[in-house]
């Protein structure tokens, strides 16, 4: 269906009716788009945007890993076409990027897990190849609308951080050897270590004490895993440190470096900075052999570990691996895919020293992690 230059889109009115039509429209819109990269894993993103807010967001939540855009042209790259329009709608289109899932159902991947955000659902429009996120407390107000390289999103709807994480994780899904984790990631003496458990269980605040300590960081809340030959990926966010116990060397850095206090996708305010202004003096890593992995149990007056091999006998634990909004998209949606994804992850971890963890003070836990490690190095 041809669509006349200049015909307003009625955001108020039935826009997902033609979702061709506001696809076409936004496809001819390039007035002040500016372009950003962001090196994730293995892949570039690159984000051509008329939407300041978007690019606001990612350059704020993956600041460090902005890239020079023709600095990496030899990179595998995604390209993300975001227009705005009429002031409420936000199309993505991407380029570079062969995919048979709809994106409405790559974005429930982010919405479902989230009690709050229930009453969204994936389901069918007339139109061939098209799907809705639908709202149950509106069923004129669809979230988004998709087809398998265009989504339109209503920016009025949109849940926190929905747009940057779906984005994040169509970069993920080009990645063709690896797997990412909802874990931290440090290299010591060069042996990659992971740091493995649900939210709020300490994996960042350990992660940063570890890295006050002089070792590469390679993530505090997401990392990749190559799985031809193990090792750890950096996937550096912005650092995401929560209220609580935190190590002695990093409460005194931030007294010195710039950073800011915002909530979380849970509500949580939380202190964000930037991983290279934090360890300024520490060589950026970009990936380290797989070596060790601790499993954090919980909390106690003082760190221990106790050794383990993971098997489906711990799915349990291991189900925090995906539980991650950086990180979720990239796992299969069926069950049975991602028991296939489980057994490859636990055949990798068994090839690893594994242990639980108790965690003591972060600065007591660091160093206890980090004998035990060169202990088994020596």
């Amino acid at each position: 269906m041809g669509v006349a230059v200049g015909v307003p889109v009625d955001v108020s009115g039935n826009w997902w009716g033609n979702p061709s039509a506001v696809a076409t429209i936004a496809g001819r819109r390039h007035c002040g788009a500016e372009l950003a990269s962001f090196r994730l894993g293995d892949v570039v993103l690159d984000v051509d945007s008329t939407y300041p807010g978007l690019l606001g967001e990612l350059r704020s939540t993956y600041q460090d890993c902005l890239v020079n855009v023709d600095a990496t042209q030899d990179e595998v790259r995604v390209r993300c076409l975001a227009r705005h329009i009429e002031n409420s709608l936000l199309v993505l289109q991407i380029q570079g990027f062969e995919s048979s899932r709809n994106l409405c159902d790559v974005g429930c991947c982010l919405t479902h897990p989230r009690v709050e955000l229930q009453h969204f659902f994936a389901r069918e429009l007339d139109q061939c190849g098209w799907k809705q996120i639908a709202n149950a407390r509106d069923e004129h107000r669809p979230l988004m609308v998709a087809n398998t390289n265009t989504a339109i999103i209503d920016l009025q709807l949109e849940p926190h951080e929905f747009v940057v994480n779906l984005l994040v994780g169509l970069a993920q899904l080009a990645h063709q050897s690896v797997i990412f984790l909802h874990a931290g990631g440090v290299s010591i003496d060069g042996r990659g270590t992971l740091l493995v458990g649900r939210s709020g269980k300490g994996k960042s605040t350990t992660t940063v004490a570890l890295a006050s300590r002089g070792h590469g960081l390679l993530g505090d809340e997401t990392v990749g895993v190559r799985v031809d030959f193990p090792e750890i990926v950096a996937f550096q966010r912005t650092l995401k440190l929560r209220p609580g116990a935190t190590s002695v060397a990093i409460t005194e850095r931030l007294k010195s470096v710039s950073h800011y206090k915002r909530p979380d996708a849970r509500g949580t305010e939380c202190t964000w900075v930037s991983s290279r202004a934090l360890f300024s003096e520490i060589e950026p890593v970009l990936s380290a052999p797989l070596c060790n992995v601790f499993f954090l149990r919980g909390f106690s007056t003082h760190a221990s570990v106790e050794p383990f091999t993971p098997s489906l006998a711990h799915l349990d634990e291991l189900q925090a691996l995906p539980m991650s909004l950086s990180a979720i998209v990239s796992w299969p949606m069926s069950a049975a895919h991602r028991l296939v994804r489980f057994l490859r992850v636990i055949d990798l971890l068994a090839k690893c020293r594994c242990y639980f963890l108790d965690l003591g003070t972060p600065d007591q836990t660091a160093v206890s992690i980090e004998r035990i490690v060169r202990d088994h190095a020596a």
